[in-house]
């Protein structure tokens, strides 16, 4: 088991993702002020870490954040959000996406 905090709200970053999976991390917790995220090693384990299914990830993130961010930075820059909400959120609905697509076995709760 792997537990580390962020200071903000934020989910899994990808550098927490591929280093989960390339240690073959049983659980990956991350803890924030209100919320406990969590990876668990898939019943078949990780898929193999290469630098081309790496690649894909990372560019699936790119691509997820590209869709997402704008929404969230509008929302923070309209005075809506604070900018530490907006980010924490575009973080969340992130991995939301990202987490499901790629066969991770992802939750998040409140504490």
């Amino acid at each position: 088991t792997f537990v580390h905090t962020h200071p903000t709200e934020g989910t899994f970053s990808m550098d927490d993702v591929a280093f989960t999976q390339n240690y073959n991390v049983r659980t990956s917790q991350v803890i924030t002020p209100k919320y406990i995220a969590t990876l668990e090693r898939p019943g078949g384990g990780y898929p193999k870490l290469t630098k081309e299914t790496l690649s894909v990830m990372v560019n699936d993130y790119k691509t997820i954040a590209g869709e997402v961010v704008p929404k969230w930075r509008d929302l923070a820059q309209s005075g809506k959000l604070s900018a530490d909400i907006a980010n924490a959120n575009a973080s969340t609905e992130i991995m939301d996406r990202f987490m499901p697509k790629h066969g991770f076995n992802y939750t998040r709760v409140k504490r």
